[in-house]
């Protein structure tokens, strides 16, 4: 897993250091896209899940392998022009807005909480109780 995120690096790691070991161990590494080099566009481009893709030690062989959990319209943009499967989490109300249906049809799955997310239904190892 990685994240691909469209903050400033400092900001990020200021966020989780509050999580402890928690991302270094479950997240091989991040993509904070304001001051990446190696990202040109920033979201909604998909230039974010792109170069998060290629960073992988073990690449995907294309993003339709590729799940991204997102929480915003412009992070959704950029992962439907990455080609990623995408799961929407979200309790925004933006969602229902007649601007971004065709948008939020493109997602596999919209959920209101993380917590509701179900890793098996992709094909990936179920959490551990």
């Amino acid at each position: 897993m990685a994240v691909a995120s469209g903050t400033v690096g400092l900001y990020y790691q200021a966020a989780i250091k509050h999580f402890g070991d928690f991302f270094p161990k479950h997240f091989e590494h991040a993509v904070c896209a304001w001051d990446d080099a190696g990202v040109a566009r920033k979201k909604p481009a998909p230039d974010t899940y792109f170069v998060a893709a290629e960073r992988f030690a073990r690449k995907p062989e294309n993003m339709a392998a590729v799940l991204v959990l997102e929480d915003s319209i412009t992070g959704l943009e950029g992962a439907i022009e990455s080609g990623a499967q995408i799961v929407l989490i979200t309790k925004s109300k933006a969602i229902h807005l007649p601007e971004n249906a065709e948008k939020v049809a493109r997602t596999s799955l919209i959920l209101d909480s993380l917590e509701a997310f179900r890793p098996e239904a992709f094909g990936l190892p179920p959490y551990d109780d």
